[in-house]
């Protein structure tokens, strides 16, 4: 079985853009994720579970010491860079969590499970940084892990991994599905994608 998966999947990677399996047909594509203005925390709550909240963020948390941190409601804009243009545009992301702390040094949470919803709008990103929709919107949801190690150095490490799906809901992408995984390349801050958009009807 584990042979044949292996054979299965080397198979599906080696397939080119457009391919068709029964009357679906595949487009792969890949995309980097980079931050496109400050995350909105205007609608965002935090809860600490064996802790107390601190308003006033003292201690450079929101969370007194040692505290877990839940988050719910987070956004945060990134620009999506795709080989696909169907899939390039602003996505904007709403980010809940529970964390296990957080770390005044890198002004974020620690260790942790992921979730919330995505919209993404399709569009190009002028020479002087405005953006301009294209026309087509993604409407979907998110899950994934947060890993923050640190080194002997007294560096943090970290590492997220996400999966994405994504529902084309306006314009020439209506009725697409998209899927792609997002890990961070702790190097460069950038969120790397890997995914393919689907028409089931295979039109």
């Amino acid at each position: 079985m584990k042979l044949r998966m292996t054979l299965v999947l080397l198979v599906l990677a080696l397939l080119p853009a457009g391919y068709v399996i029964g009357q679906a047909i595949f487009w792969p594509f890949e995309a980097t994720e980079e931050g496109y203005g400050p995350p909105d925390m205007s609608a965002a709550t935090f809860n600490c579970p064996g802790g107390q909240p601190d308003p006033t963020w003292s201690t450079g948390s929101p969370c007194t010491p040692g505290s877990r941190v839940h988050i719910r409601g987070a956004k945060f804009p990134y620009f999506v860079t795709a080989t696909d243009a169907r899939i390039t545009g602003v996505a904007y992301v709403t980010m809940n969590g529970n964390f296990d702390g957080w770390i005044p040094q890198l002004m974020s949470p620690g260790s942790g499970q992921m979730w919330g919803a995505l919209q993404l709008v399709v569009g190009v990103k002028n020479q002087d940084g405005t953006f301009t929709a294209t026309g087509g919107v993604w409407e979907g949801s998110w899950t994934g892990t947060r890993t923050v190690t640190r080194t002997n150095d007294g560096k943090y490490v970290v590492q997220s991994s996400i999966s994405n799906v994504a529902f084309g809901t306006v314009g020439r992408i209506t009725g697409l599905k998209a899927m792609w995984d997002t890990t961070l390349d702790p190097q460069s801050g950038l969120g790397v994608d890997r995914g393919r958009i689907l028409d089931p009807g295979g039109k």
